[in-house]
């Protein structure tokens, strides 16, 4: 085992008590049957997703003493945001649903530690207010010859997410086709990439901190970013969305 591999795994016992495979094998099944439950298939694979990916980017924060409760706790809040998403397509599940989770919703927790980053902070929703319209039209931004418009009924959904004092304004664009734009505030951007269960691509940006990622797949999302501060570099993601 390489000593990245060794170290994560030694983070991961001092966060939950267990190995990663272990924790899925114990709650993954439970989960999924109390997602289910609760939303049908679809929203119950996203949510369940989420989750635990959620749980991979935290695992830095702080040991989780009860984790069951914990993993209830993020699904119910990664069930609210999932269903904030109406365009997305339900996916038609193969097969007879029984008490057991489908083999796709074990393999998203399993290879949720695959997609964590070290050394992060994750920004988490603002309850500050985010982009505001600039006229009646909405705030242009960079790209607008291909229409891009923030804060206008072109936009599908519009996050704010906060860490410090900076902010990060994301736009998902979904009419034409999936784009999301993004807008750094408080920081100067050096980097910027999305995360999606396929991996992580890098994403283009200008100054003064806007950034831009097309084709967006459908379901969890999250956006790693490097930027500057008057004190120190840092590298951010913000907390995963289904979208």
């Amino acid at each position: 085992m390489s000593s990245t591999m060794r170290a994560g795994s030694d983070l991961v016992d001092r966060a939950l008590g267990s190995s990663w495979n272990d924790a899925v094998d114990a709650h993954a099944p439970g989960l999924w049957r109390r997602l289910l439950a609760q939303a049908p298939y679809w929203q119950a694979v996203d949510a369940s997703d989420v989750t635990w990916l959620r749980l991979a980017d935290m695992l830095d924060e702080e040991p989780v003493s009860d984790l069951g409760a914990w993993l209830d706790r993020s699904a119910q809040d990664a069930l609210v945001g999932v269903r904030e998403s109406p365009w997305r397509t339900p996916s038609v599940p193969l097969g007879v649903l029984g008490d057991e989770p489908p083999e796709l919703v074990i393999d998203g927790a399993l290879n949720a530690i695959r997609f964590r980053l070290n050394d992060v902070t994750i920004a988490r929703p603002s309850p500050q207010p985010g982009l505001m319209p600039a006229t009646d039209r909405g705030m242009d931004i960079p790209w607008r010859a291909e229409g891009d418009v923030v804060v206008s009924p072109a936009a599908s959904w519009e996050r704010t997410f906060e860490i410090d004092d900076v902010l990060i304004d994301l736009v998902l664009f979904a009419e034409r086709e999936r784009r999301l734009v993004g807008m750094v505030r408080g920081a100067d951007l050096t980097a910027v990439s999305l995360r999606t269960q396929a991996g992580e691509r890098v994403c283009g940006y200008e100054s003064p901190g806007l950034f831009r990622a097309l084709d967006v797949p459908e379901g969890p999302i999250s956006v790693a970013l490097d930027f500057e501060s008057e004190h120190e570099d840092h590298r951010v993601v913000t907390q995963w969305r289904a979208l």
